[in-house]
């Protein structure tokens, strides 16, 4: 009888361990999700065979508040190299089309991982290199997410004290054709349904205003509001 019980807690616990599965794996769907959705770009350059890009994936990208940081504030993109998958990237302000290969050039990617952080405008902030610990990964996070640097604060500084930030509440205004993109597209995006069991950390979709704010109330990050044509022509 003990144990039986010993592993049904074994299977429990292996079905309630934490699992972002918000990655998306083209450099320009992400930047587009993450301009749609204002939020906060991370650009993982990766490589298949690299052991500490898998370890990042097996023990970071699975910690809980790492996921839900990153699913509150964040779009995250892993690429990796390759002569036959392109991005366009603005260089000099004009946009080029480059292909993957040139894009780890472009951003001066000498090993893996890499990380780059961009803003909700799609401006590079800053870069990090190598394997991150969950902790780590977690204040720079927070760190980039309250844009601490723009009051001055540095990293260690910040570090040095304690912050519980997860993420802001927007509703956010789009298209039609912008909220059927991020639905296509977007692994954490939603239609909403009262059906449905509400999860703050997705991206909820509704044309019903009432419904956006009742979302926002309970707790929701993102929600996007979706312009019909004719509210959009009055």
């Amino acid at each position: 009888m003990k144990k039986t019980i010993f592993f049904l807690v074994l299977i429990v616990l292996a079905v309630s361990v934490f699992s972002y599965d918000g990655v998306i794996h083209d450099f320009d769907t992400g930047m587009k999700i993450a301009k749609l959705e204002q939020k906060q770009l991370i650009v993982m350059f990766s490589d298949p065979g690299c052991y500490y890009c898998n370890l990042f994936t097996k023990s970071t990208l699975s910690d809980e508040t790492v996921g839900r940081l990153l699913m509150a504030g964040y779009v995250f993109v892993e690429i990796y190299p390759s002569n036959e998958k392109t991005a366009t990237l603005e260089i000099q302000g004009k946009e080029e089309k480059l292909t993957y290969n040139e894009l780890y050039a472009a951003f001066g990617v000498k090993g893996t991982p890499t990380f780059w952080f961009f803003d909700e405008t799609a401006t590079p902030v800053t870069s990090l290199p190598g394997y991150s610990k969950p902790d780590f990964f977690v204040n720079v996070l927070r760190f980039l997410g309250e844009k601490a640097y723009k009051n001055g604060m540095s990293f260690a500084d910040y570090t040095a004290q304690s912050h519980d930030y997860m993420g802001t509440h927007v509703v956010l205004n789009l298209s039609e054709e912008d909220a059927q993109y991020i639905t296509e597209n977007d692994p954490l995006a939603m239609n909403y349904s009262p059906e449905v069991t509400f999860d703050p950390l997705r991206i909820w979709i509704t044309a019903d205003s009432e419904i956006a704010n009742e979302l926002i109330t309970k707790g929701a990050f993102r929600v996007i509001l979706v312009d019909s044509p004719s509210s959009s022509t009055n």
